[in-house]
C-alpha cells in the first residue's frame, strides 16, 4: 500500500511540475529543464507525465521530446514491474 501511495505521490509531482513550466514559460521566467521531466516521468511519474502534456499543451510539438517521453513511459513500466 506504501508503494501505491508514492508512485500516486510521484506522479502528482510530476503533473505539477509540467504545470509549473508551463507557466513559467508564459511569464517568460527560468524554466525547469526537459531532462528533469523527463527523469520524473521514468521515475514512476508516467501518468502524470502524460496527463500533464494532455492538460497543459506541454512540448506537443517536439518530437524529439515526445520520444524520450515514450522511453521514459517504458522506463516506468519496466521499473513499476520490478517494484511489483
Amino acid at each position: 500500500m506504501t508503494l501505491l501511495y508514492g508512485i500516486v505521490a510521484m506522479n502528482l509531482l510530476t503533473f505539477l511540475a509540467f504545470g509549473l513550466d508551463k507557466w513559467t514559460a508564459r511569464k517568460g521566467k527560468w524554466r525547469v529543464r526537459g531532462l528533469h521531466l523527463l527523469c520524473l516521468a521514468a521515475a514512476t511519474g508516467a501518468i502524470g507525465a502524460w496527463t500533464g502534456v494532455s492538460v497543459f499543451r506541454h512540448e506537443q510539438q517536439k518530437r524529439s521530446f515526445r520520444f524520450w517521453l515514450f522511453v521514459a513511459t517504458a522506463f516506468n513500466a519496466v521499473w513499476v514491474w520490478l517494484l511489483l
